[in-house]
């Protein structure tokens, strides 16, 4: 019922669309003759509100639970806000919520872009109209506040000159352009929707801020008036096919257990999994209608360092690798300015010598250009150094003095290691083996993707290219063989809990290199991981499993 009474409020906001200005809105297909909801989508002022398009809106909906985290943000919401608005109810007490409400906490204590603004960052006492017109509905400043407050802190992106959050830049900039406004609320009702309890207005509201961006998109594309408010709507439509309550049915809830059973990591346990909202965002589904136009847009405007507007570059740039990282693509964009920075004045200030990475490309290798790998070197490189930055806890505020700055660096070292991780060619021979390992160990630990196809793919390649390789390692020299070895353990370790065949071929695998290398225990195998890549915390666990398994 709730689902349906927040189509019949979208219904109603845009028959008065129709009514003033004789346009109609095609929205999805409704459920006529349904109970309206006690909170009216009239209730959303429509403020300065453009002449409605005719762009349907291909989006479903269904109601969802509220985590605690959620519940006490808008609670303390609330309070600030004026006038009051009454809280809706907190999710049911039952063990699958109580497990996910403890897991997100531990999030926020151990995950440095997670924590929260204090309110004291933002100012709703100074919009304009358009803005004020909207946040007149208490709902919406509800949803406004926890995209502000938890939903864009967790992004991780600063303002260089001015060292201030982009959370807090784009709250500012919201509350001056309702297209920006619209767009930025809409979403985080979305996100909302994917661990809150049944909520009618919410939905109300997603329907109605969804439906006024489209109409405002649509009039500055037919007047030739594209800016950064259309370029950020747009990037918030490509997760209109999302239906929050597939995804949520999605997400493991006992996270310790089922996600590893789920196989979405193999024997890989990666810390920070909800950096950025990872764990979430693996789940959308994008219309690519959109995002080929968001891509079209940007290019149309120069590039991303065209866009001026703090945070929308950043977050193109975000979503972009994201999208790149499910399919195994390319990246559509060149590195934005805030990214450019972080990796010329400090991923590489703190990179060692290149000559640290000749482990990976050992004599007898069959490389005769060394210099072909250099950009390779580099990424291996700085993915050591991101995983001693992990493993020291520098990315944890409880350990570090800094955890602010700490976690957007973080956030940012992550994806740009991502970024270049993915514009890597595909080679031949070791140069292909070094690449695939890395790729894997860069799903199972850095950018822990909460979807299993990537990593099943890459096992698979990574598999092909074992094959012909496997009959040569008793020809192989001493350190040839220990790469080779470090290549089998990533392959299956990803490929642990997840097909069977490609399981029992690592396994297999690794079996013939430990007995040829004459490796006596767990402990002397872990030495020659840590001479690649290797995390402790992520892969330690994982590594016992594995030599379990080949002692058998």
């Amino acid at each position: 019922m709730g689902k349906r009474a927040a189509q019949r409020e979208a219904q109603r906001a845009s028959a008065r669309c129709r009514k003033e200005t004789g346009r109609p809105t095609l929205l999805a297909a409704r459920t006529p003759h349904v109970k309206p909801s006690k909170v009216q989508a009239d209730d959303v002022s429509p403020g300065a509100e453009p002449p409605c398009c005719e762009w349907p809106l291909y989006f479903s909906h269904d109601v969802s639970r509220r985590d605690h985290l959620s519940s006490q943000s808008l609670h303390n919401s609330q309070a600030q806000s004026k006038p009051p608005v009454q809280p809706p109810p907190s999710c049911s007490p039952n063990p699958r919520d109580r497990h996910d409400q403890q897991q997100q906490q531990h999030d926020n204590q151990s995950h440095p872009a997670l924590i929260k603004q204090p309110l004291d960052h933002f100012n709703y006492h100074h919009p304009s109209p358009s803005c004020a017109a909207i946040l007149e509905n208490g709902h919406v400043r509800r949803i406004h506040h926890y995209a502000a407050t938890t939903l864009w802190p967790a992004f991780g992106h600063q303002i260089l000159s001015s060292n201030e959050t982009l959370a807090s830049a784009f709250f500012r900039l919201s509350m001056t352009d309702d297209l920006l406004l619209n767009s930025f609320i809409w979403p985080a009702a979305l996100e909302m929707s994917l661990h809150c309890p049944a909520s009618p207005e919410n939905d109300a509201i997603m329907l109605t801020c969804q439906n006024r961006s489209l109409c405002r998109v649509r009039m500055h594309i037919e007047n030739d008036t594209v800016n950064d408010s259309v370029i950020f709507a747009v990037l918030a439509f490509t997760i209109s096919a999302t239906n929050p309550g597939r995804v949520r049915n999605e997400i493991p809830r006992k996270r310790d257990e089922e996600e590893r059973e789920g196989s979405c990591f193999g024997l890989f346990d990666p810390p920070l999994r909800s950096l950025g909202w990872l764990d979430y965002f693996s789940h959308f589904r994008w219309a690519e209608a959109h995002v080929s136009a968001l891509r079209r847009l940007v290019f149309a405007r120069g590039d991303l360092d065209v866009i001026t507007t703090p945070g929308i570059a950043e977050q193109v740039q975000s979503t972009d690798i994201l999208q790149a990282s499910l399919g195994l693509k390319k990246p559509n964009f060149a590195l934005c300015q805030l990214y450019r920075h972080v990796l010329l004045h400090q991923v590489s200030v703190v990179r060692p010598p290149r000559e640290r990475a000749s482990v990976f490309f050992p004599e007898g290798a069959g490389q005769d250009d060394d210099d072909d790998n250099e950009e390779i070197k580099d990424l291996l490189l700085d993915m050591k150094m991101y995983c001693r930055l992990l493993d020291t806890g520098s990315g944890n505020p409880a350990t570090s003095s800094s955890s602010s700055s700490s976690s957007w660096e973080t956030h940012v070292y992550r994806n740009l290691i991502q970024y270049r991780l993915l514009l890597l060619p595909e080679s031949t021979g070791h140069t292909e083996l070094c690449r695939l390992a890395i790729l894997i160990f860069a799903y199972g630990v850095i950018y822990p993707l909460a979807r299993p196809e990537p990593l099943k793919v890459l096992i698979g390649r990574l598999r092909r290219r074992l094959e012909s390789d496997e009959a040569r390692v008793s020809t192989c020299t001493s350190k040839r063989t220990e790469f080779l070895l470090w290549v089998a353990v990533m392959g299956a370790m990803g490929a642990g809990h997840s097909n069977a065949d490609d399981e029992a071929f690592f396994i297999s695998l690794v079996r013939t290199i430990l007995m040829h290398l004459q490796i006596p225990s767990l402990v002397s195998l872990k030495a020659v991981m840590m001479e690649f890549l290797w995390l402790g915390p992520a892969c330690d666990q994982g590594a016992l499993e594995l030599w379990t398994q080949t002692h058998h």
